[in-house]
């Protein structure tokens, strides 16, 4: 993943058809629950595990980047507890390979470097 994120021979995207067939269907071989959408589906996203009927996704694409044979993509799920999640798949003949990290949400990323920021350590104490 290193060097397909160093190298930057890759595309961006926030549209999930931009993501293969191949490769949606090995997220969901991944994960059973996995219902994706990007920006045209927001009205039947749901993120909380308490959806009522007429929610269809339970995932919002945030980003793919992506080039021939290697796949970064980047989502919020919802369920217990909203987390972003980051597969990366790299295609190689018959070969696939899939890391998967699951990531705090972004606004607990932020109010943590808010904090920090704001509050630095004291010196010599």
């Amino acid at each position: 993943m290193e060097n397909f994120l160093t190298n930057k021979n890759y595309k961006y995207s926030d549209k999930k058809a931009d993501i293969p067939n191949v490769v949606l269907s090995l997220m969901k071989k991944s994960d059973r629950t996995l219902k994706i959408t990007d920006s045209k589906g927001y009205d039947s996203l749901c993120l909380s595990d308490d959806c009522n009927d007429g929610f269809i996704y339970n995932a919002k694409l945030n980003f793919v980047l992506y080039s021939e044979s290697e796949y970064l993509i980047c989502y919020t799920k919802g369920g217990v507890g909203v987390h972003g999640v980051i597969d990366y798949y790299k295609i190689e003949k018959k070969t696939i390979n899939l890391t998967k990290n699951v990531i705090p949400p972004i606004e607990d990323t932020v109010n943590l470097l808010s904090r920090i920021i704001s509050n630095p350590r004291s010196e010599g104490k």
